[in-house]
C-alpha cells in the first residue's frame, strides 16, 4: 500500500499540469476521493494540512481536456457566476459542445478567418486553435474590461510563449490577472498574438473590443467569413443588438455564416431569439442538440447536463427561394 501512495503522489507531483495552483476546496474533495477509494487515512501527505485551511482563492486556475488529447487550462473566477459584473469570467458548456462539434466538422473552419463574438475566458477559441490548426485567422473579441483582461491572459498562458504570463500563478490567483484595460479605454483593438510556430512574423490571433450595443466596430468587416459564439443567448434585452451585428456581418457579405451554441435553459428565450432572426432577414437550421453525460464529470459553473443545440444562422438572400425555410430537429 505504501508503493501505491507513492505512485499516486509521484504522478500527481510530476504531471505537467502541477505546475498550476489548486483550490484548496478541490484539494480537499481529492483527498477524500481518494480516502474513500483507498482506505481512510491512507494520505499521509501536505494535502492533510488543507483540512484546516479555509482560504478560498478569488480565481483557479481550471484545466479541459478533452477525448482527442488538446487540453486548455484557464483563468476563471473562482465562485460567482455573476461575480464583477458580468458573466464572462467563468466557462460554459456550449463551448465545450461547440469545439467538440468542430473537431468532428473541422472542414467548416479550414481556411477561415473567424470572428467570436461574447469570448468570455477564451474556452472556445483556445480549444479551436489548438484542435483545429488549419485555421487562417481568429478575432476573439468582448467588451468587459475585466473580462478583456482575463482573456488576454488567457492566450498568452496557452497559445504563446510568453515568459511573463507563466510566471507567479499563485499572486494570479489571489490578484487576477495584469491589466491591460481599463473601464475608460475605448480602443476597438487591444492585441495581436503570434502563435504560427511555421510562421513566426504573421500575427494571426487578435483580441478585440466589441459592444453589440454600440453598432458594429470601426475595424473592416469585409476581413472574416465565420462568426461564432457560445452561450451568449441568456439575457433576452441582448438578443436585438446580437441579431443585428449578425444582419450587419450578413448584409456585407451574404455567403457568411453563424454558428451559435445554445444551451437550453428557457424554451421562451430562444424562442425569442428564432423570431428576431427571421424577422431581421435571416434562416437558421439547428445542426445539432446534444448533452453531456454526468459520467463525463464537465466541471462548468453553469448548470450542468442540460442538452446544448448549435445554430448556424445566414442570410436568406444566399439561398435559392425554395430554401429559404428555417428549419429545426
Amino acid at each position: 500500500m505504501e508503493k501505491l501512495h507513492k505512485n499516486i503522489w509521484d504522478f500527481v507531483n510530476e504531471h505537467e499540469l502541477s505546475k498550476y495552483p489548486v483550490a484548496q476546496e478541490h484539494k480537499i474533495k481529492v483527498q477524500a476521493w481518494l480516502n474513500n477509494i483507498l482506505g481512510l487515512g491512507v494520505l499521509e501527505h501536505p494535502l492533510n494540512d488543507f483540512k484546516n485551511d479555509h482560504t478560498e482563492e478569488e480565481f483557479i486556475f481550471k484545466t479541459y481536456e478533452r477525448c482527442y488529447g488538446e487540453y486548455v487550462t484557464l483563468l476563471e473566477e473562482n465562485k460567482s457566476i455573476f461575480g464583477h459584473g458580468t458573466t464572462g469570467l467563468t466557462s460554459w458548456q456550449g463551448a465545450l459542445m461547440l469545439t467538440d462539434w468542430f473537431v468532428i466538422n473541422n472542414k467548416i473552419l479550414k481556411g477561415k478567418r473567424i470572428i467570436e463574438l461574447g469570448s468570455g475566458v477564451g474556452l472556445l477559441g483556445i480549444h479551436l486553435l489548438k484542435t483545429c490548426p488549419d485555421i487562417l485567422e481568429y478575432t476573439f473579441t468582448d467588451t468587459h474590461h475585466n473580462v478583456l483582461n482575463f482573456l488576454n491572459y488567457n492566450i498568452h498562458l496557452n497559445l504563446t510563449q510568453t515568459p511573463s504570463y507563466k510566471d507567479s500563478y499563485a499572486s494570479i490567483m489571489k490578484n487576477g490577472p495584469p491589466t491591460i484595460i481599463t473601464p475608460s479605454n475605448n480602443n476597438s483593438l487591444i492585441a495581436y498574438y503570434r502563435i504560427q510556430k511555421d510562421n513566426p512574423e504573421k500575427d494571426s490571433v487578435s483580441l478585440r473590443k466589441l459592444d453589440w450595443n454600440t453598432g458594429l466596430p470601426k475595424y473592416n468587416l469585409r476581413e472574416f467569413d465565420v462568426i461564432l459564439g457560445s452561450d451568449i443567448v441568456y439575457e433576452r434585452s441582448l438578443i436585438p443588438p446580437l441579431v443585428g451585428v449578425l444582419k450587419t456581418a450578413m448584409d456585407i457579405d451574404s455567403k457568411r455564416r453563424a454558428y451559435i451554441a445554445c444551451t437550453e435553459r428557457s424554451q421562451t428565450t430562444l424562442d425569442i431569439f428564432e423570431t428576431e432572426i427571421l424577422n431581421n432577414g435571416l434562416r437558421y437550421e439547428i445542426l445539432y442538440k446534444g448533452m453531456y453525460s454526468p459520467r463525463e464529470n464537465i466541471l462548468n459553473s453553469d448548470v450542468q447536463h442540460q442538452r446544448t443545440r448549435i445554430y448556424e444562422i445566414q442570410s436568406v438572400s444566399s439561398l435559392p427561394a425554395d430554401e429559404n425555410q428555417s428549419r429545426t430537429l
